[in-house]
């Protein structure tokens, strides 16, 4: 048997992030959607990968050369 969904789920404190990663994230994210700069900062931290359905987010970073996202299409 699996283990519930909450157990899968790691929550992590922002406090890790670095202030440089914070930056950069906030002047990834200004223009477009600024609530994001807490998840792209962590994506940022974390060396991974960014998982969004948000196609005005994703279009707007890819623009300023952040590519670094998640596709659920490759799971098939």
């Amino acid at each position: 048997m699996s283990k519930p969904v909450l157990e899968k789920i790691h929550f992590v404190n922002e406090e890790i992030i670095s202030i440089e990663n914070y930056f950069d994230a906030y002047y990834l994210c200004r223009d477009i959607d600024p609530k994001d700069t807490s998840f792209i900062a962590l994506t940022i931290e974390l060396d991974a990968t960014f998982w969004t359905r948000d196609d005005v987010l994703k279009r707007g970073l890819a623009v300023k050369g952040f590519e670094r996202f998640f596709d659920e299409n490759d799971l098939t």
